[in-house]
């Protein structure tokens, strides 16, 4: 049976922490600190980031090109569901994508309403049941959930983007050739975007701070 040892998951410490407990830095205190390491680094397989290690992955990918790595435990929100909150873990999927993860997990799946972790604090979910009427609403991270999870398959190579929307958007290929971009508009008003291929300009308009999923198919003669 094959064996993978991943690295993680790591919540490295937040920067203000780095101040007051002395320390070099995230990336420097765990990853760097094994990886560097010979006789360590060729038995990894990869590294896991959740929480505060959205500040270590960067340099950790830029100095460990070779590895995989996986954002581990999606930040959980305070229970209120917001669509503000969506649009920062909007980020959080944009940020980790772009340096380089290979998967992102979401927590939780499914709450009650308010639904409170074993820590006692509560929390967001994709889903909230009501556990008297079984009703079910599906809660704008859910949304967020499905534009990366329901166009992108398992294999999919992420591509370079150029343009003023970089830092909203992400583009992949999938196996089929289809090419998904997934973009999201954090403005009030509606926005309009031109996106440009090898050969055509398309134009798109963009609702007011909306996530949009555009789809392509290649066309073979």
């Amino acid at each position: 049976m094959d064996t993978e040892i991943w690295l993680g998951t790591i919540n490295a410490p937040e920067p203000w922490e780095e101040l007051t407990n002395k320390t070099t830095s995230d990336f420097d205190v765990y990853a760097n600190i094994v990886l560097s390491d010979p006789d360590a680094n060729q038995y990894i397989t990869g590294v896991g980031y959740q929480w505060a290690g959205k500040y270590a992955i960067q340099r950790t990918r830029a100095s460990y090109p070779d590895k995989k790595y996986m954002q581990t435990e999606n930040e959980c929100g305070d229970g209120t569901n917001t669509w503000d909150y969506a649009k920062y873990v909007f980020n959080l999927y944009q940020h980790y994508f772009t340096n380089g993860v290979n998967s992102y997990i979401y927590w939780n799946m499914a709450l009650p309403p308010k639904g409170r972790s074993t820590w006692g604090w509560e929390q967001n979910s994709l889903i909230t049941v009501d556990p008297a009427t079984k009703a079910r609403i599906n809660n704008p991270e859910y949304f967020v959930m499905k534009h990366f999870s329901h166009y992108i398959i398992p294999g999919a190579v992420r591509l370079g983007l150029t343009g003023p929307w970089t830092g909203n958007a992400l583009a992949f290929k999938n196996p089929d050739n289809s090419i998904v971009l997934i973009i999201a508009n954090p403005f009030k008003d509606e926005r309009i975007l031109h996106f440009q291929d090898s050969e055509t300009t398309y134009q798109f308009a963009l609702k007011p701070e909306s996530f949009n999923t555009i789809i392509q198919f290649e066309t073979h003669g």
